[in-house]
């Protein structure tokens, strides 16, 4: 007579391959977000440099705009394999209220974890350098009129 361990092992084992299955799929059409943001909460404020427009860092304090920086370092995916190396252009370094550091700098193809480097999916570097431009550099994007 079978025991029924066997059985059990017998329908799990389709619905973990399924799971692993779908699990790699999503990777390969979306990529891997990037983790290890820190909470709202937790930082103290962000100071952002854009390599091209302003070199010097202007500093985030405002809640709302904190949370606006966190959303648009969600809007990047990386993807396995070699990154590029090339200059970085945006600078993000989230000062935390414990006095460590978090920091993500980004090319149009890269992007920096704490100096670690990833190769981005598509273009999602453009679109992160293009909205933290529109958000905190809009005045140099902006051409004086006459």
């Amino acid at each position: 007579m079978k025991e029924q361990p066997t059985k059990f092992i017998k329908y799990t084992i389709p619905i973990f391959i399924t799971i692993a299955l779908s699990i790699l799929g999503y990777i390969w059409l979306n990529g891997i977000p990037i983790r290890g943001i820190p909470e709202t909460d937790a930082i103290a404020y962000v100071e952002v440099c854009d390599q091209q427009l302003a070199p010097e860092a202007k500093k985030i304090i405002e809640r709302e705009e904190i949370e606006k920086v966190r959303h648009a370092v969600q809007l990047m995916f990386t993807r396995p394999g070699k990154a590029n190396q090339d200059e970085p252009i945006i600078d993000l370094v989230f000062h935390q209220k414990n006095g460590t550091t978090y920091t993500i700098q980004a090319s149009e193809k890269t992007v920096w974890v704490n100096g670690k480097p990833h190769r981005l999916r598509g273009d999602n570097g453009s679109v992160f350098i293009k909205v933290i431009e529109a958000m905190f550099f809009y005045e140099e994007l902006v051409e004086p009129q006459p």
